[in-house]
């Protein structure tokens, strides 16, 4: 996992790439595809307190292998697209995804 974070006045950035290798469960005979995740947040600070910030999540993985064959179209892609606004009271943080 390789995580980033900076912040450019009232904007900020939050990003991380994670590879996961995915090992064989003997019991099912199942080798699942290895999966690549890429998040991140683009933020922008309204005031000291008060957050809007736009996210992506995106995930592809490989085909997996049943019985030492190829599950073939058994690969997955994802997109996830939102937002989110973050308010910071003095003693509580609140956050609408």
């Amino acid at each position: 996992m390789i995580f980033l974070y900076n912040f450019f006045g009232y904007f900020s950035i939050a990003a991380v790439a994670k590879y996961y290798f995915r090992l064989k469960n003997h019991t099912a005979n199942v080798l699942p595809g290895d999966e690549l995740y890429l998040p991140y947040l683009l933020g922008y600070s309204m005031t000291d307190r008060f957050k809007f910030r736009h996210s992506n999540n995106w995930m592809t993985n490989r085909d997996r292998e049943q019985n030492s064959a190829l599950v073939t179209n058994s690969a997955k892609e994802t997109l996830a697209v939102g937002a989110d606004v973050h308010y910071r009271f003095f003693w509580l943080s609140v956050t609408f995804t």
